[in-house]
């Protein structure tokens, strides 16, 4: 399955090779070893990264010869833990904020001193001054991304996850909120301290915090710092995410819509990485209560994100979506501006049970698409086509002639070189199937001869010359049979 496309996210993976060039009598089963084989990372909301550091500065004006001479020097830290002078720390979290390429070999130069990282873990665990807490937590917060892997993993063998721990139940708000926003740090820069997190429970306390509900920021810090657990890109247990699915899905029922956000891309992260956790889902009878979410426009296009991964299984799933009332909901945002996720969807759905699917969309509904595509933008059209090609190849004889148009055949040219690996070999696998209606039936002939007559020969060529043979095997194999029906067409 693709990730819905947009400039940056439409993702794929390898697809299996078409043998001969032209063989698609097995072609379910390479959809299905496609869908297997390709990552099934959903389009995120553009969101900032918690590791990108702001340049602007903390409002904090130290006096200190830490701050005035602008150098950082371990015994200076090491004796303001000690002495838990907050103003030293705060220095230190100032001095972060100018990220030149000096400052950073700095402070990867100074806290490469295990003894700066043992006393400030030390702290933590001995301080009963929740301020000054929070204060070394917003210093490593800091720390933690400038740092070389070596020194993150020092963090995290010198038990910091043991203090995270007790703070989560700290009867100070301030210091657990301060507790969670760090692990969301770290979880998203560091798969070692996300795997320590794991071992030690800490995504199953994070849990229990949101689900307590008892203050909105903790509660939606908590469900930032899930998503970031989850989504951290190292591999993760399968057995973690199929435990995870049932306290996961109590979070849905939760007031915040920020915390909702968070839990959803929780869900798109755990079925990206594990699909068969989609069944899990299904069993848990979770289908309705996230369709339902879909009327709360903040969480629209989140919650489509999720079902176009819930789409990626088998008929009982499909069809329980569609029960919902899915077709409806996408068939009317085709002119919305969620239309590109809508035929990612569709797509998607098409792929996993044609059979079923393919009697939902007639001809009319083809033939709109293709009447207006040439005004759709490109990143829409690229889904459009794509879903348009993948229908050609579920489509007998008869349905097929629905696609018979000049404007099909100038988009198939057009997003054949747009870039993306996937659509790419989409479009050029349609073309095959056009050819074999044409070789067998000679039926087609007009849409050859549309096709001839774009610049799909020169959008071929340069295909035949990337470094993806399977691409250009098939690119060469389809630009040879046009080339050779244009000669004998003169």
């Amino acid at each position: 399955m693709r990730s819905p496309s947009n400039p940056t996210s439409l993702v794929v993976g390898e697809s299996s090779k078409c043998v001969e060039g032209a063989d698609l009598s097995n072609y379910k089963d390479q959809l299905i070893k496609d869908r297997n084989s390709r990552t099934l990372n959903m389009r995120r909301l553009a969101r900032p990264k918690i590791s990108s550091i702001s340049s602007k500065g903390s409002g904090f004006v130290s006096h200190t010869e830490l701050q005035i001479n602008r150098s950082i020097k371990s015994e200076e830290i090491i004796r303001g833990i000690d002495n838990r002078d907050s103003s030293v720390i705060q220095g230190v979290i100032g001095f972060c904020f100018d990220l030149t390429i000096k400052i950073r070999k700095e402070i990867e130069y100074v806290f490469k001193n295990q003894a700066i990282i043992e006393k400030a873990v030390e702290s933590l665990n001995d301080s009963n001054d929740s301020s000054f807490c929070i204060t070394m937590i917003n210093m490593i917060k800091i720390i933690f991304p400038i740092v070389d892997e070596a020194t993150q993993h020092c963090f995290i063998d010198h038990d910091l996850i043991f203090s995270l721990l007790s703070f989560l139940y700290h009867e100070n708000l301030s210091l657990r909120v301060s507790c969670a926003n760090l692990v969301s740090v770290l979880s998203e820069v560091s798969g070692y301290a996300r795997d320590g997190f794991i071992s030690f429970g800490l995504h199953s306390v994070l849990m229990e915090v949101a689900a307590s509900d008892e203050n909105t920021n903790l509660m939606e810090a908590a469900c930032e710092a899930i998503q970031r657990i989850f989504s951290n890109e190292d591999p993760i247990e399968t057995s973690i995410i199929m435990e995870s699915i049932r306290p996961l899905s109590e979070l849905l029922r939760l007031s915040s819509i920020p915390a909702l956000v968070s839990i959803l891309n929780s869900f798109i992260e755990v079925t990206n990485k594990v699909p068969s956790v989609v069944f899990i889902i299904y069993d848990y009878n979770m289908f309705p209560q996230i369709f339902s979410l879909l009327e709360y426009s903040e969480l629209f296009e989140t919650v489509l994100s999720l079902i176009g991964n819930l789409c990626v299984s088998n008929p009982p799933q499909i069809r329980s979506l569609l029960e919902l009332g899915l077709f409806s909901v996408l068939d009317a945002n085709l002119t919305s501006k969620f239309a590109s996720k809508a035929f990612w969807i569709f797509s998607n759905m098409l792929e996993s049970v044609p059979e079923m699917m393919i009697s939902w969309f007639p001809r009319e509904f083809i033939e709109s698409i293709i009447d207006t595509i040439d005004s759709f933008s490109l990143e829409l059209k690229k889904e459009a086509v794509y879903f348009l090609c993948t229908m050609v190849l579920f489509s007998d004889a008869i349905l097929l002639m629905s696609f018979m148009h000049s404007k099909f055949a100038d988009s198939i040219s057009e997003m054949i070189g747009c870039g993306i690996s996937a659509v790419s070999i989409r479009c050029i696998d349609a073309l095959i199937r056009f050819l074999q209606v044409y070789n067998f039936n000679n039926q087609g002939v007009e849409f050859v001869l549309f096709l001839i007559n774009t610049d799909i020969l020169d959008r071929l060529r340069e295909l035949s010359d990337i470094n993806d043979s399977i691409i250009t095997e098939r690119a060469i194999y389809i630009a040879n049979q046009l080339e050779s029906f244009s000669v004998y067409d003169k």
